[in-house]
């Protein structure tokens, strides 16, 4: 008999940066940015259980 309990996990991370440049005129603004993000996830613990038995040359599994 064997039993294992397995579950999964990831994690996903994004970033962006950017520069906007607007001109009204002879007025020039320009804004810089960077933004970042980041996830980290578990998943469900799942369980696994197995039965074997052998029987003369006849093998089992449940």
């Amino acid at each position: 008999m064997s039993a294992t309990l397995a579950s999964v996990h990831g994690r996903n991370s994004a970033s962006i940066a950017g520069t906007l440049t607007t001109a009204v005129g002879p007025i020039v603004t320009t804004r810089n940015g960077f933004l970042e993000d980041a996830l980290v996830s578990y998943g469900d613990l799942y369980p696994t259980l197995k039965l074997k038995w052998n029987n003369g040359l006849h093998n089992y599994m449940v």
